[in-house]
Order: C-alpha cells, then sequence, then structure tokens
C-alpha cells in the first residue's frame, strides 16, 4: 500500500461545494444531528457551532477524525435506525446514501479548465498516479468524463453511509482491488498518518541457482497483514516473479565493478567532447530504472517493490 497525502485546500473546497449543491439545507440539518449523536463528545462539543460549519467538519474530516469516530460510533443504535423496517431516519440515510452517486458525477466548472466529472476533479488533483491499494496498476483519468479509477469507501457506504460523503473516506484505487475489497474491512486506510517506508516491505526468496524467485510481502503489525489478507496482495505480487528474476539477472550482469567501469568508459568519452560527468546512480538508473523516492513511490507502478528487491539485492538505491 501507498500512502496518500491531503488534497489541496482548493480541492477540499470545491468538493464541498458539489456536495452542498446536492444535499439540501434541511437534510444537512438531520445529517449533522446524527454526527452530533453517533460520533462521540469531540462532535456533540461542537453544539454552539452553526449547523453548516459542522457539517463542513465532518464531510471535510481528515482520516484520523474520520477512524476516530467510526470506533467511537454506537454502531447497533445507528443500524436500528438505518436498517430496520420501521427505522425512523431510514428514508434520510437512503438519501445520504444515493447523493454520494450524484456527487460524484457532478459537473465541475472552474476558469480556465473543461468541465469535468468531480470524480474526475478528484483524480486529477491526487498526487498519486497508480493505485494506492496494490501500486500496480494506473488510476490516471483519461479526458473529462472517464476517471480512470473508482471510488473506494474505506468505511462501506452501504454497512455505514453517514461516511458516504467524507472526502478521505473516499480512496481512488484500481478496479481490481475495489472489486478484491467490496465492503471487506481493512484496518489501515492509505490516507492514515501512520503510513510509511516500512508499513510493508517485499522480500525476494529462491534467487540462488536452481530455485525458483518469487516475492514475499511482510507488514509491520497485524492490522497492516489484514490489509495484506483482503486486498489479496500476496497473490497479486506472486505474478511478478519474473520481474523479480529480471531484477536478479541484471544485479549478476552488472556487479558494483561493472557499473564503475561503465561509468570511466561512458565518461572518458563525454570529457572527449565536453560533457559533464555521469554518476554511478546515473548508470544503476540505466540499467535497474530509475528509483524513485518513498515520497513519489505513488507515481509509478512497482515503485516499492522495485526499491526493496533492489536494496534487499545490495544495489543502491535512493
Amino acid at each position: 500500500m501507498i500512502k496518500i497525502e491531503k488534497y489541496d485546500k482548493e480541492v477540499e473546497d470545491v468538493y464541498f461545494d458539489a456536495v452542498k449543491a446536492v444535499v439540501d439545507d434541511a437534510y444537512r440539518k438531520k445529517i449533522v444531528n446524527r454526527v452530533k449523536k453517533y460520533m462521540g463528545a469531540a462532535w456533540r462539543n461542537l453544539a454552539e457551532q452553526e449547523s453548516d460549519e459542522i457539517f463542513r467538519k465532518w464531510i471535510l474530516a481528515d482520516y484520523s477524525e474520520i477512524k476516530k469516530a467510526y470506533l467511537q460510533l454506537s454502531k447497533d443504535e445507528m443500524h436500528e435506525e438505518t436498517f430496520k423496517k420501521n427505522g425512523k431516519f431510514k428514508r434520510l440515510y437512503q438519501i445520504y446514501y444515493e447523493a454520494y452517486n450524484k456527487v460524484r458525477g457532478k459537473i465541475i466548472r472552474m476558469p480556465g479548465l473543461a468541465d469535468q466529472k468531480l470524480n474526475v476533479y478528484l483524480v486529477k488533483n491526487s498526487k498519486i498516479k497508480t493505485c494506492p491499494y496494490c501500486n500496480r496498476n494506473y488510476i490516471t483519468a483519461r479526458g473529462e468524463s472517464v476517471s480512470g479509477a473508482q471510488l473506494d469507501h474505506f468505511i462501506s457506504r452501504s454497512e455505514y453511509p453517514i461516511f458516504a460523503l467524507c472526502l478521505y473516506n473516499l480512496v481512488h484505487c484500481c478496479s481490481v482491488c475495489n472489486l478484491t475489497k467490496l465492503t471487506k474491512e481493512l484496518e489501515v486506510s492509505p490516507f492514515a498518518s501512520e503510513m510509511d517506508d516500512n508499513s510493508f516491505t517485499f522480500t525476494p526468496t529462491g534467487i540462488l541457482p536452481g530455485e525458483q524467485p518469487a516475492v514475499k510481502i511482510k507488514a509491520k503489525n497485524a492490522q497492516l497483514e489484514k490489509n495484506i489478507e483482503v486486498l489479496h496482495l500476496q497473490e497479486a505480487y506472486d505474478f511478478h516473479s519474473d520481474d523479480l528474476k529480471e531484477l536478479v539477472e541484471l544485479k549478476e550482469m552488472y556487479p558494483e565493478t561493472q557499473i564503475s567501469e561503465i561509468c570511466d568508459l561512458i565518461n572518458g568519452e563525454r570529457r572527449l567532447v565536453g560533457k559533464a560527468n555521469l554518476t554511478s546512480t546515473d548508470i544503476r538508473d540505466m540499467v535497474f530504472g530509475k528509483q524513485v523516492p518513498y515520497e513519489e513511490y505513488g507515481k509509478k507502478p512497482l515503485a516499492k517493490f522495485r526499491h526493496d528487491i533492489l536494496k534487499d539485492l545490495g544495489v543502491s538505491t535512493r
């Protein structure tokens, strides 16, 4: 999994305006009352603030706030209201649940930009280009009406529709990961602050002569291990044994001594024509592919996989 950074404030404002245009004032007030009732003392203590201000706080709440609210949620009581045949607020939650579809497809009009659907706008303004769940597939928009990604409700909107429109409960991901997850629960969101370069580690096995190369994914705790299990990430990366084999073969063909010799040879030629010298890092990038830093893993498929494998093989990485 790859960490996702927060959207810029301008994007948050555009998203909230879209939600506000779909959910009318009366229903916004009813939702705020439900948030105060079910989401713990932190939300009940906002009683003196205007209803619209609380609604905005809810829609744009950080993932950490969403998680805290979810853990404090009176699930049984809310489910009684939401799903029982005679539930008092069943219609309210149904409207809130369905409003997501209208918000996702809402046309955004901004000066200097072509009209585009909101989900396309979010994808274009996300700070990642690959699926944060698997880091295997691109999720870039195609034109103004095709997002190139699906929006996963990290906390299921069918089970907990009150979270259906929370911006940081929406995770852009590839269709395979979204269909694999469906309504199943994950423990750690890509928006979680605890996500870092050590959350998951790819380790090569079977790389000695005569062995069958394989990739193993290890998580640093049980919560992240559940993510691997639910998303079937180990099975997904089993298909990349050939990529592992290729990296192992390149390492055998180009040890550090060979990298240094190539660097010296090329630089000798470059000096004759007045060009700047290349570094050993430049040569490694040519041989193994350019490596990206942790902050940019989300921009390149298999970036984390390649970084960890090359590091394990003793290839100097950025």
